[in-house]
């Protein structure tokens, strides 16, 4: 971006209402503004952001009358930032110069960072809202997990049911092997031979 050299009272509102500024008024009879003017054009292009304008007091003296009114001497330096000026100085101070650039850039950046959070939100936004439908489907549980979990209920039943069955199988073989096996004594008396008893 190039220096923007401005006429009137118009052009200086329009440029300065918006984004960051810095204002140079100079005169051409200035040996000190004749100088600075090659600062400018460095600044200018190392710094795309910031706007550089230059007011020629001599030029603009008539249409800017109002305006420089406020101008103590030149070279004079005023910052803007959306329209409201943040301070100024003369080239006494011209150490300010740097300041100013440091602190549009500043302002500049947390603009571009705001804005980008902005469509960030505006990104998120369907997201987010389908994350709270989601919320609500988690409050009234999915089919396929309460079938899931009825699966695992039936399996560990029928688990509980067989081995219920084997215990109560194995119970009742071990009573029939007892029945089976009879004790010494009956075996003795089952096995003693009938005598026959004699006629007298």
């Amino acid at each position: 971006m190039s220096v923007i050299h401005v006429k009137n009272i118009d052009e200086f509102f329009s440029v300065t209402s918006t984004g960051g500024c810095i204002v140079h008024y100079h005169a051409y009879w200035c040996t000190q503004s004749r100088f600075l003017e090659r600062t400018i054009n460095k600044l200018c292009k190392l710094n795309p952001d910031i706007k550089f304008v230059l007011v020629d007091v001599n030029k603009s003296a008539r249409l800017m009358q109002d305006l420089l009114l406020n101008i103590p001497s030149v070279p004079y330096f005023e910052v803007y930032f959306d329209g409201l000026k943040i301070f100024n100085f003369n080239v006494a101070l011209l150490h300010n110069l740097s300041e100013a650039i440091h602190t549009l850039n500043s302002k500049i950046l947390d603009v571009k960072i705001s804005d980008l959070e902005e469509e960030e939100v505006v990104l998120v936004g369907p997201i987010e809202e389908s994350l709270i439908i989601e919320d609500v489907k988690i409050d009234k549980p999915d089919e396929s997990l309460l079938i899931i979990n009825e699966a695992n209920r039936k399996e560990s039943v029928k688990k509980e049911v067989k081995f219920d069955k084997d215990i109560k199988s194995k119970e009742k073989n071990n009573k029939k092997k007892n029945l089976k096996k009879p004790s010494s004594g009956i075996s003795l008396l089952c096995c003693s031979p009938k005598r026959k008893s004699k006629s007298k």
